[in-house]
């Protein structure tokens, strides 16, 4: 590797080692919101299927990870390629891809009212569209910029087709970094797309379309390799099916199915990882979408060991997120703010606060700090006392309450709505496990 490559490498590596992470930043990409203070609001709106915008946190091992030439070569000669990095550091199968030379580079720009937006690179592959774009506000005077919407058209007009989209970023005080991960519905087999974005400041459309072109070479276009495995498992008397692995070089996806006859809903299971002879693991996505489905059957998305050749090869898992089926209804009274059921005494408390935001806000806490709780948006919508469902257009997750504890919670104009409401649960910490090790076949 040349010494000035190897140096660049070092000082990128210096600089993301100097920011603080969390010890784990995964699980719920498609929840909205880049968060930029303690208390956010998270939208949960779905904008065509899963539109999602998060703060990417970033879990780096970087001395633990070969660095080939190709790779360090493409860091130095490629414009805005360190802030890349920082995104796709954390994830092996993303560095495998640019290791690999599966990024196919574009650098177009378009500008309006003083915002340019450049699309640096993507990657495709049968499965997702990754592009890498930058938005700079300059030489604008817009202070709240936030990308309303995004879309790719094919060279007839046509809107690409996805099952998923989530949108993570970089925030830095001029310049914002993305990267928007397609779930695609249908593979890319034509040469030339146009990325569309659409921009507000504040709850402002700006108005303008910036429509950057680019061409997709086919052959880089990964192919996916499908795995059946079919394979029955319990866990705690609850069964679980792994159906099938899709393995493409941006991602692998894990499709199951969990049994109606179940008596309690599994909400996710949380250390799903690949591993090989060698105890080298491939575990859950956590820049862009880590899971689709519902509670039926739900496919979870992986870092890709797409160009590895391990001897051996399992898929693994022990612990889940579960609760029991006739415990997910919880009610609440508002005006005299008390839980009135709950499945246990871990939903340990409600509270409302009158100038939270535009209308005031009901918020909950749990009995204690529970790290994965950080993540999870237990409700998705609520009745009131006649039964009229009200679904959230946006959510609440803040750091620390009144007691230093996490709280979670929705907008909640008591002028409008009072007395007794009920929800389903969407997400609990609960558990149940059990040692699940799989041989997978390549």
């Amino acid at each position: 590797m040349p010494n000035r490559e190897e140096e660049r490498l070092k000082e990128l590596k210096m600089k993301i080692n100097e920011r603080e992470y969390p010890e784990r930043a995964i699980d719920e990409a498609i929840r909205m919101g880049i968060q930029k203070a303690n208390r956010s609001k998270k939208p949960s709106y779905l904008w065509k299927t899963a539109l999602a915008a998060s703060l990417i946190f970033l879990v780096l091992f970087i001395s633990s990870l070969r660095v080939s030439e190709a790779f360090a070569s493409y860091v130095s000669n490629i414009p805005g390629m360190e802030q890349i990095v920082e995104m796709v550091r954390q994830d092996k199968g993303m560095v495998s891809v640019i290791d690999n030379d599966f990024v196919q580079e574009v650098n177009n720009s378009a500008a309006h009212q003083g915002i340019t937006i450049t699309l640096n690179s993507f990657i495709a592959d049968q499965e997702q569209l990754v592009l890498f774009y930058n938005v700079d506000s300059s030489s604008s005077s817009f202070e709240n910029l936030r990308i309303d919407k995004i879309q790719v058209v094919d060279e007839y007009g046509e809107e690409v087709a996805f099952d998923s989209l989530s949108i993570d970023a970089i925030d830095s005080k001029e310049e914002d970094m993305y990267q928007s991960n397609y779930g695609l519905k249908e593979t890319l087999n034509k040469e030339n797309y146009t990325m569309e974005i659409e921009l507000s400041n504040g709850d402002e459309p700006l108005g303008d379309t910036w429509e950057i072109p680019f061409k997709v070479n086919q052959n880089k276009v990964g192919k996916t390799k499908d795995i059946h495995l079919n394979q029955e498992f319990l866990v705690e008397g609850q069964k679980i099916l792994v159906k099938t692995i899709k393995a493409s070089p941006t991602r692998v996806g894990i499709q199951m199915e969990f049994s109606s006859e179940n008596t309690k809903r599994i909400f996710d299971i949380e250390d799903l990882r690949l591993v090989d002879e060698n105890g080298e693991t491939w575990s859950r996505i956590s820049n862009g979408l880590s899971a689709s489905g519902d509670f039926e059957e739900k496919t979870y998305y992986l870092q890709s060991n797409y160009f590895e050749n391990p001897k051996e090869l399992y898929l693994v898992f022990s612990k889940v997120r579960a609760l029991e089926k006739d415990k997910l209804e919880v009610k609440v009274d508002t005006e005299e703010l008390k839980i009135l059921r709950a499945p246990d005494e871990r939903l340990a408390k409600v509270e409302y606060e009158e100038n939270y935001d535009e209308t005031g806000a009901l918020l909950f806490s749990w009995d204690v700090r529970y790290e994965q709780a950080n993540h999870m948006s237990p409700i998705q919508s609520y009745k009131d006392a006649g039964g009229e469902e009200h679904k959230l257009s946006s959510q609440y997750h803040e750091g620390g309450g009144s007691e230093g504890l996490p709280r979670f919670g929705f907008p909640y104009d008591r002028d409008k709505v009072s007395g007794v409401i009920t929800f389903e649960l969407q997400d609990y910490p609960s558990w149940i496990e059990g040692e699940v090790k799989i041989p997978v076949e390549q």
